[in-house]
């Protein structure tokens, strides 16, 4: 197993260590000191390989603030190294940046003219060697053959981290499309910080602000939220008053605008944060057509103002977000990065951040008029706050339909709610799955309008699991608690009195439970996304050439090829010959598979004939 290959509940081996640090600490620095910081990769590889290579003094301190001063020497995790710098990022930083600043201002001064000494002296004892990389390019340069050299950059670019490749925000959106779910953290504390922003239940104060106060499950109180829509205006960097305007304008309206569309955008940001590439502050780009892809199969097929509304709706809720600020007091959650907040007094030592912070903006102009039309994409991050419960390693990471994303935020509210919570049980109770759910459970879960009568209760809650099992969502349901309608008619109050107690069983389709038994991580979510991507960018197109190659590569006839292929002899005969493909379209995929099992391994013979012939020369 190499470094790229760690997962990050296994112990870091020593050697290890400097690339580990490298990796987790280079965002916090990237943007300031740049060259200094890149360096550091080089300094980790050389460290990594020889124990007593001298390290630029920022990276030697570093190693020192983590290993020392956060680990007392003794062995950690990667996931825990995540946590540890997180939390204490400002002590790392001014520990490190006078030494960067050192750095660059030496960097800046112009290099004074030394006549040569004669004397002898001693070598210098940092003697830096060829990184990988250099190395690497050195052997291509002494290979004449553009075959080998090819294989030798293919061989370069296997060895990039999966978790560290570019991921582009499309292939998230098309992998939950694909596969239909995404995944979410299914703690307590996570469920009941969407939940917030679900249920419009703010409380205006004598001081004119919004508040809530955060129940744990038991109804215990864990915290408060409150609506802040001013100091995010004052902290948003936009560039121009035009984009503050448009964004406040949405802002205002923050109060109203939490639902269910909210929690489903709270979701969808939450997991492209976890699994898309971010630049070095931690934001990463969202754009308005990426949660329409999810609605709509193909969002322009919809009238223009239809896309607008649509648009407009979901920014809103995106500035709703980011106007929710919370603070908690128990241990469940993890306060972080205090630093950064300004005055506290007046919060009672109260710990308050936003659950998300906005970059950028950017706006989209009338091309006839000029006006501004919206926000149509934006800077993204969750606060450290919430990013914790994205970023931690325990195995709470669990199945999320994706379904629920394309039920009306409005009409259907019960379906989506019922469609989480669901989710978030199956994934809790994982090997105890027959256990039944009460009505009152589903009904609370559901937040059914308290109006209802006990029949018209009933009707909604059929109605909604025999939709969700039409949909999939669910694998089948069934009364555990049996009775009949003229039990019902023969007892006065049934419904007031025995209807909240009915159990009933809802199975999850068995997709559910595969996923739900994953052991999931965000570095590996993130992983399996670059997989796939990695797979489909790599995926030959049939072509009569490859076939005519990999046939001579293998050198054997074409009876072979329809045999190995499951085709017939004359299909292969006629591709090749008139270079159109089959009529069907089974004989076409089964051909591509073959390909592509094959071309790689005749690639891979090719290269290590000429690397032998080579060698004996």
């Amino acid at each position: 197993m190499n470094y790229e290959q760690l997962p990050p509940t296994l112990l870091i081996k020593k050697e290890w260590k400097p690339l580990a640090i490298c990796e987790i600490v280079q965002p916090y620095f990237v943007a300031s000191y740049p060259e200094q910081v890149i360096e550091w990769s080089e300094d980790a590889y050389m460290l990594s390989v020889d124990e007593e290579y001298e390290s630029s003094a920022s990276f030697k301190k570093l190693l020192k603030v983590i290993n020392e001063d956060f680990f007392e020497l003794q062995p950690y995790n990667k996931a825990t190294l995540i946590e540890r710098v997180e939390k204490n990022s400002e002590y790392v930083r001014m520990k490190i940046e006078p030494l960067l600043k050192q750095s660059d201002s030496a960097r800046q001064k112009p290099v004074k003219k030394v006549e040569p000494v004669t004397k002898v002296t001693e070598p210098p004892k940092k003697i830096k060697k060829e990184t990988q990389k250099s190395l690497v390019e050195s052997q291509i340069k002494e290979i004449s053959d553009p075959l080998v050299k090819k294989a030798v950059e293919m061989i370069q670019k296997e060895e990039i981290p999966a978790d560290l490749v570019h991921v582009e925000l499309e292939q998230p959106i098309e992998r939950i499309i694909e596969k239909e779910h995404l995944y979410s953290n299914s703690s307590s504390t996570f469920q009941i910080l969407r939940d917030l922003v679900t249920k419009p239940d703010f409380t205006k104060n004598e001081n004119g602000t919004y508040s809530e106060d955060i129940l744990g499950m038991d109804g215990s109180l864990q915290g408060q939220a409150e609506i802040r829509t001013n100091e995010e205006i004052q902290r948003l960097p936009a560039d121009t008053v035009e984009k503050k305007k448009v964004w406040f304008s949405l802002m205002e309206s923050a109060i109203t605008s939490l639902d269910e569309l909210s929690a489903d955008l709270f979701d969808l940001i939450s997991y492209l944060w976890m699994v898309s590439s971010k630049n070095s502050e931690g934001y990463i780009h969202f754009e308005s057509d990426e949660a329409l892809k999810l609605k709509y199969a193909d969002p322009y097929r919809q009238n223009f103002k239809t896309r607008e509304r649509e648009r407009f709706a979901i920014m809103q809720r995106v500035a709703a977000l980011s106007s929710v600020w919370i603070a908690v007091e128990n241990d469940d959650f993890i306060i972080v990065n205090e630093a950064n907040l300004e005055d506290r007094t007046e919060y009672d030592l109260t710990n308050f951040q936003p659950m998300f912070q906005i970059g950028s903006l950017e706006m989209a102009y009338d091309k006839k008029t000029g006006k501004a039309k919206g926000i149509y994409s934006l800077t993204i991050k969750p606060s450290s706050l919430l990013a914790y419960y994205l970023t931690d390693n325990t195995q709470a990471f669990g199945y999320l339909d994706y379904k629920v994303f394309q039920y009306n935020y409005y009409q259907k509210r019960p379906h989506k709610r019922l469609v989480r919570f669901l989710n978030y049980e199956w994934k809790v109770r994982t090997e105890d799955l027959l256990e039944p759910f009460t009505v009152e459970a589903l009904n609370h879960a559901m937040d059914l309008n308290p109006r209802y009568t006990g029949s018209k209760n009933r009707e909604k809650l059929e109605t909604v699991l025999d939709e969700l099992m039409q949909d999939s969502v669910i694998k089948s349901w069934y009364y555990e608690t049996q009775f009949t309608d003229a039990e019902i008619a023969d007892q006065r109050y049934w419904y007031k009195n025995e209807w909240q107690k009915v159990q009933v069983v809802i199975l999850p389709p068995d997709v559910v439970v595969e996923e739900n038994r994953k052991l999931l991580i965000p570095q590996t979510i993130s992983n399996e996304i670059y997989t796939e991507a990695k797979q489909e960018k790599e995926r030959r197109t049939l072509s009569p050439e490859m076939l005519k190659e990999i046939k001579e590569v293998r050198n054997i006839p074409l009876s072979v090829i329809a045999e190995e292929a499951n085709v017939s002899y004359s299909a292969v005969q006629r591709y090749l010959k008139t270079a159109k493909l089959p009529k069907k379209k089974e004989t076409v995929q089964q051909l591509e598979q073959w390909v592509n099992e094959w071309y790689v391994l005749t690639q891979e013979a090719e290269i290590i004939e000429e690397i032998e012939v080579l060698e004996n020369k």
